[in-house]
């Protein structure tokens, strides 16, 4: 082969490489950024996927076209962290990823123009309690259309306007089940709180049956009524309210769980008789609790429920001895101890109280109620001290005698109405 001819084949295999890697290149995804908006995106030759660029504010609308190509992609976390309060979601967009508008808290309202995309469960995760969808110019709805988007919610969001209120700085949410939910609080949350027993979300009338975890922690809160409608107050919901000297409860609420008042002001606290179980930590930390009463439904008792309440003189038990875990009352006030009504001793029934001690703590028997409702019984029953018999009003001609046990054994020549 002639050089001549070596050297047209060596420029045309030259050439050749050089129109590959052109087309390679011409056919590969780009990415760039769009002018003044706040975020990039990048192209298939086809379609284009939205992606991050900073950190948007205010309110956005993602364009339905792009370089002339359309928009049918937001990237996984395109949008996450930033400050919107608003966008609209083109219908040419059939795909929003996770977290796409995660974190933006002032984020309350998605536009969607078009027919329900693939949106990921965590894509707005974060945002606005008052978030919600707006399908007013989708056009596709159900069951008109039996793929569109449904009422009042969709893929977990409501469709049917903003599902939370906002009363006295408490933020009051719909659970779509019947019920309001109480889930945070803002800077405008009063000093003195009464929770509202019902609130009209969404032109419904909703009892408020709930008080979330962590809602109403780290406030300014100096007292707080909570109605009767509640029947849960979950974890850690008044933690560290730390001037939140007064609670009242109602009966109806049944359950209290972990941490719900620990490490605030209160001083004094009646647990409504309705409630039937407490979490750990309850009250732990609360070093102004002086007394406490119990309700004769207890069930359970969680782990240092009043641990560390180093004011803490006496819990009394209205009703039988319940399961509790350990810890319970440690740390408390040197004088601390435990009252309970004698009927519900252990020389009455099985896994009664006990005397001196139950559960490892000081306990002292007051106020059996036997067969006549008037009968009383004085006196702490401290060593030394003097208990009496306070018989009450009985038919007239009735003989009474008394008899005094210790651990369930009578004791000889104590016959009187007082025992020393």
């Amino acid at each position: 082969m002639s050089a001549t001819v070596r050297t047209k084949t060596l420029i045309a295999s030259i050439l050749a490489g050089v129109i590959t890697l052109a087309s390679a290149f011409l056919n590969a995804p780009t990415a760039m950024a769009t002018g003044g908006q706040c975020f990039d995106y990048t192209s298939s030759g086809t379609e284009i996927t939205i992606t991050a660029k900073g950190f948007c504010s205010g309110a956005l609308e993602i364009p339905a076209l792009v370089a002339g190509l359309p928009v049918t992609t937001i990237a996984r976390r395109a949008f996450a962290g930033g400050s919107l309060t608003s966008v609209v979601i083109p219908a040419s967009v059939t795909t929003v990823n996770a977290g796409a508008f995660s974190n933006n808290t002032a984020l309350t309202v998605a536009s969607f123009l078009g027919a329900p995309p693939s949106v990921s469960g965590s894509a707005f995760t974060g945002t606005s309690p008052f978030f919600h969808i707006d399908i007013s110019q989708s056009g596709h709805i159900a069951p008109s259309d039996p793929t569109g988007f449904t009422l009042p919610t969709w893929n977990g969001y409501s469709t049917a306007g903003a599902p939370a209120i906002e009363i006295d700085g408490v933020i009051y949410k719909s659970d779509f089940n019947g019920s309001a939910t109480v889930i945070g609080h803002t800077d405008a949350l009063v000093s003195h709180l009464q929770i509202q027993s019902s609130v009209t979300i969404l032109d419904q009338v909703l009892p408020v049956t709930l008080i979330d975890s962590w809602a109403l922690s780290s406030n300014s809160l100096l007292s707080v009524d909570i109605p009767g409608t509640v029947t849960t107050i979950r974890i850690n919901a008044f933690y560290l309210a730390g001037n939140l000297a007064s609670v009242t409860l109602h009966e109806g609420l049944v359950q209290l769980d972990q941490g719900v008042f620990a490490s605030t002001a209160i001083s004094a606290i009646k647990i409504p008789n309705s409630v039937t179980q407490m979490g750990s930590y309850v009250f732990a930390g609360d070093a102004n609790l002086t007394e406490v009463t119990l309700p004769p439904l207890l069930q359970t008792i969680g782990e240092g429920s009043f641990m560390q309440d180093t004011s803490l003189h006496v819990a009394r038990f209205t009703g039988p001895a319940p399961v509790i875990g350990v810890n319970v009352f440690d740390s408390t006030a040197s004088d601390f101890h435990i009252e309970f009504a004698f009927n519900y001793a252990a020389i009455n029934y099985a896994g009664g109280f006990t005397v001196p001690t139950w559960a490892g703590y000081p306990t002292y028997a007051l106020n059996n109620l036997l067969s006549n409702p008037d009968f009383t019984l004085q006196g702490n029953g401290a060593l030394g001290s003097t208990l009496v018999a306070n018989p009450g009003t009985w038919d007239s001609g009735s003989d009474l005698t008394y008899a005094w046990l210790r651990d369930g054994v009578p004791v000889d020549s104590a016959s009187s109405n007082t025992y020393t």
